[in-house]
Order: structure tokens, then C-alpha cells, then sequence
């Protein structure tokens, strides 16, 4: 089963059955719902249809989400949780999302994952070259203020958990399939307080990770697709974990982050800018935006790109991801179902 069929049959209160990991992904899922836009107190208050058109509008699993948040509002185990201090921006440089989670026993802040906005993922990328980002210090300051006894988010919502949990003390922090931090911010965080879970053929969880630590989770997707959380498999009140990570997973670990961190800053920086400002530069502003983009769309964001070693390196990047495809086809490397 999936997170969703979990919220339907777990019918047991947190008095009656205690907080899992499971629970951890729901609430940090639950954050992709667009609550700031009102102002109600618990979850199920949030479940009208009116509201629904503001609160699933990132054409990013808005279908998925919408059934979680649905079933949560009418769980007894989810229903009651207050939402507290929700806050959230989006700038140029920043995309934030926060929500504190009340449920009486514990609480829990989790932090919103990349959005539909280019803001979002240019953020992401540039966890790559930055030792900080603003969303990180914003988490940071979020969590001094709240003091949870739990904080957790899925993709950069992880990230966000991870850095300013540590930094805040958080006793309990989980990041699901979020991508990690440069070697010299690494160093300096203490991370026996974060549990990280990673999907079996992650791309997004193994980038500037030390993985060797990270619990697999099966899905039931494949490639770029087991990101998403809708894909986990769930047992009981647990994951079902596999015991390490499929062959193309691992290859993506060792070359893309050797890539990324191998890479002089400023050619980093150089890349993901000029990258970036390409996209936005042919009308690409959004996820729903990317989606639409063909073979053709590709060449002329290429061709627009006026940085010479950019270029190479996406052409580069572009065909050796394409041979390893083509080799691991040929090699006949079972990739999980």
C-alpha cells in the first residue's frame, strides 16, 4: 500500500498508537497542501471544496495530494492536529514553506518541498555551489522559534528539515529523497538526529549525500518518478525497505555528485545561473512549464545559452545520462518494479 491507503485504514489515534515514519511522510506531505491561503485550526476544517482550487495548484501530484489531505481531514488519527505559525514566501531567489503540526502528544514542523516554481528548483541547484541558502537560514530561525519535537519535509523539505533541525536541536528530524549539503556545510552539522530515507532508484536523494547511512525504500516507480512519495511502499506501520540501491541509483550517486562537488565554485555557480536564466529567458517559469517543452524547445534553449563550456557541459551531460541508459538496457540490469 501507499501513504494514502495507510491514512485510511491506520484509524487508531496517536493516544492509542504511537508516531512511525510513516506518519513523518504523511504530515511532511501534507505541507504541499496550500493552507496559508486561510486561516482554519485543524485539518479536517480545511476539507471544502471551495478551498481546493487555492490549495492544489502546482500541477506537481495536485491530484494525489488533494486525496491524502481528504483522507487525513477525516481520520481520526490526523482530523484533530492543530496547524500553528504557517509560514511561507516566494521571491526570485526563495521558495519557503512552513507549517507546525500540533497533535497533543508531539509536535512537528514540515517544510514544503520544491514547488511548481522555477524560484524553487533554482534553489535547489544552488545547494550545490552555496554553503547556505536563505531558505535554510529561514528554516533555522523557524525552528529556534517552534522547538518541536519533531521536523521533517520531503526533497528540499528535507534539506531544510535537516540543516535547521541540527542547528535548532531538534531531537528527531526525517528527510525523505532530499538532496544533501556541500562537503565543507556537511563537516560542520552534526547529524545523529536525522534519519534520512532515500527511494531504492533516487536522482534527487543521493545528490551531495553520503548515502551509506540512508534507509531504501521500494517503489513502485521507476527512475525520476520513485521521488515522489505516492510511490513508497508501505507495510504496516513501516516502509518496506530494500537492502541497497538499485545499480542505475548508485551510478547516478557516484557520478552526478562526484560532478558536483568535484566542480570549482565559480564554475558551479556559472553553470546554474546561466542554466536557469535560459529557462526563464524562453518563457519557462514554472513545472507545468517544463512539462510542455519538446525535443525542438530543447535545442533552441541550447542554442540561447551564449556561456560555451555551459553548453558543452549540458550537451555532455545530456548524452552521458542517454549511454547509460542505452548500457543499462544492454546490460539487462533489472530495475526495481
Amino acid at each position: 500500500m501507499n501513504i494514502i491507503e495507510y491514512v485510511y485504514q491506520n484509524l487508531n489515534t496517536f493516544s492509542e498508537k504511537e508516531f512511525n515514519m510513516v506518519d513523518s511522510l504523511v504530515l511532511s506531505q501534507l505541507s504541499y497542501a496550500r493552507m496559508e491561503g486561510h486561516r482554519e485550526k485543524c485539518i479536517r476544517d480545511y476539507n471544502k471544496l471551495e478551498y481546493f482550487p487555492d490549495m492544489f495548484c502546482d500541477d506537481i501530484s495536485d491530484k494525489e495530494n488533494k486525496e491524502l489531505f481528504m483522507a487525513a481531514a477525516m481520520s481520526p488519527r490526523f482530523r484533530d492536529i492543530r496547524i500553528t505559525n504557517r509560514m511561507t514566501r516566494t521571491y526570485k531567489d526563495e521558495q519557503f514553506a512552513a507549517f507546525t503540526f500540533d497533535a497533543g502528544p508531539f509536535r512537528y514542523v514540515a517544510f514544503r518541498g520544491t514547488d511548481g516554481s522555477m524560484a524553487g528548483w533554482r534553489e535547489n541547484f544552488r545547494l550545490s555551489y552555496k554553503e547556505t541558502i536563505p531558505a535554510q537560514k529561514a528554516a533555522e530561525k523557524y525552528l529556534l522559534k517552534e522547538q518541536p519535537d519533531y521536523a521533517g519535509g520531503q526533497s528540499k523539505g528535507g534539506n531544510l528539515a535537516a540543516y535547521g533541525g541540527i542547528k535548532a536541536g531538534v531531537p528527531n528530524i526525517h528527510c525523505f529523497d532530499s538532496p544533501g549539503f556541500p562537503p565543507v556545510v556537511a563537516d560542520s552539522l552534526d547529524g545523529s538526529n536525522v534519519t534520512k530515507y532515500i527511494a531504492e532508484s533516487s536522482v534527487v536523494g543521493v545528490l551531495l549525500e553520503d548515502i551509506s547511512k540512508a534507509k531504501c525504500v521500494k517503489s513502485d516507480a521507476l527512475f525520476l518518478n520513485q521521488h515522489l512519495a505516492y510511490s513508497w511502499k508501505v507495510k504496516g506501520d513501516s516502509f518496506e525497505f530494500a537492502k541497497k540501491l538499485s545499480p542505475f541509483s548508485d551510478y547516478l550517486s557516484k557520478v552526478t555528485s562526484g560532478w558536483l562537488l568535484h566542480l570549482p565554485q565559480e564554475e558551479k555557480r556559472t553553470f546554474v545561473e546561466t542554466l536557469f536564466d535560459a529557462l526563464e529567458e524562453n518563457g519557462i517559469r514554472t513545472v507545468t512549464d517544463l512539462k510542455e517543452v519538446k525535443l525542438h524547445d530543447v535545442m533552441q534553449i541550447l542554442e540561447s545559452i551564449h556561456n560555451k563550456e555551459v553548453k558543452d557541459t549540458l550537451k555532455e551531460v545530456v548524452k552521458a545520462f542517454s549511454k547509460e541508459s542505452i548500457k543499462t538496457i544492454k546490460d539487462g540490469i533489472h530495475l526495481p518494479k
